[in-house]
């Protein structure tokens, strides 16, 4: 699980892959996840886990 914060209109660069599961929840504002071809938008207690060497980004 992480706990990561970013500031409004961050972005975590281009799509990433490593060996791992990624997981964690958003406790106030919204953050954008993509995991290959899928895109979500997540909100406040929204929450996300997926196979990290799959590409991705935030």
């Amino acid at each position: 699980m992480l706990h990561e914060r970013y500031a409004p209109g961050a972005d975590s660069g281009e799509e990433f892959t490593h060996t791992a599961q990624e997981a964690g929840m958003v406790i106030t504002g919204m953050v954008e996840v993509v995991v290959g071809n899928q895109e979500r938008i997540l909100n406040p207690g929204d929450g996300y886990c997926f196979d990290s060497r799959l590409p991705h980004r935030f």
